[in-house]
């Protein structure tokens, strides 16, 4: 009996099932790495925008920094300070993270 060189049906089914479960959990890595990416980079310009306000409070200016567009920014004057609050919209993955926020109290 001749022996046949080459690969069988099995031999190729199961590479193309390891190779595509590699394939999918190398795509969702990258996509969890890109979701993440993204919310620094929203907290780290809220961030900045935030310590800009700060600055204008302490500095004495009546009126806040212009804002940008995906940031909401509000101010509460309290007895001797001014709570900074600046939101944002999160992931949208959980009801928890639809909106970020950070706080910062100047005292004034």
């Amino acid at each position: 009996m001749e022996r046949q060189k080459g690969f069988s049906l099995i031999e190729v089914l199961v590479s193309l099932i390891l190779l595509t479960t590699t394939v999918l959990a190398l795509l969702q890595q990258q996509w969890h790495s890109h979701r993440l990416l993204n919310q620094l980079s929203l907290q780290s310009g809220a961030l900045q925008m935030l310590d800009n306000a700060s600055e204008y409070c302490l500095s004495g200016f009546n009126r806040l920094p212009s804002k940008e567009q995906s940031f909401i920014l509000k101010s509460t004057r309290l007895n001797d300070a001014v709570q900074l609050d600046v939101q944002w919209p999160g992931d949208g993955n959980s009801p928890s993270s639809l909106v970020r926020h950070l706080k910062r109290v100047v005292i004034s």
